[in-house]
């Protein structure tokens, strides 16, 4: 749906500058304005998933308040909070245009774009992080417990394919959304010459 609707906006604005020089390629606030939107409730949401996150490990813990449960909330908060922290301080700005030009919508979303390459880079860190912390953590919890009377394999290996099927998913998500994000870039810098060959246009 997004892929679509930057191939649109490609069309629309560089169909507008065959025609019509003199109008604006395409509407850079428009565009500002419905990204912001969409920001705004991806940054609800992962607020809210955060909360979820510490409060369903904190009840977990002590619900099984073993040195292996505590352990993993402990993770589980550590790794939330950053996150959130990340957010909070990366979000910075990306809001407000600095001014009411073609020129400030068009840095805005570039901010944006730029931000969001962030997040990504910070999700391929923070996605290893977790891994080197989880493999050991279930492998020490299934070593543990096979010896046990009543002990489930199987349980136990679905622990890792959920953690397999969970990592590439994210894999896949953050190749597509990078390189999403670098056509975007791609895009606003097309328009942004344009909007610049109209100017010079104008004033010669």
């Amino acid at each position: 749906m997004v892929d679509q609707e930057l191939k649109d906006w490609q069309a629309t604005w560089q169909s507008a500058a065959a025609t019509a020089k003199a109008v604006p390629p395409f509407d850079i606030r428009h565009h500002a304005a419905r990204a912001g939107r969409r920001l705004t409730v991806r940054y609800a949401a992962g607020c809210l998933w955060a909360v979820a996150l510490l409060l369903f490990s904190a009840v977990y813990a002590e619900q099984h308040p073993t040195l292996q449960w505590l352990l993993w909330a402990a993770a589980v908060w550590i790794a939330t909070l950053v996150a959130v922290a990340f957010m909070i301080w990366n979000g910075r700005g990306l809001w407000t245009a600095a001014g009411q030009s073609n020129a400030a919508y068009v840095e805005l979303s570039r901010k944006r774009c730029l931000a969001e390459l962030r997040m990504i880079r910070f999700g391929y860190g923070l996605l290893w992080t977790e891994l080197a912390v989880v493999i050991p953590w279930l492998l020490w919890n299934f070593y543990s417990k096979w010896r046990s009377p009543g002990f489930d394999p199987a349980s136990h290996l679905t622990g890792f394919g959920v953690l397999l099927g969970l990592t590439v998913g994210y894999l896949v998500w953050f190749t597509i959304y990078r390189r999403r994000k670098l056509r975007e870039l791609d895009l606003l810098a097309d328009f942004q010459r344009s909007v610049n060959e109209d100017y010079i246009d104008d004033i010669a």
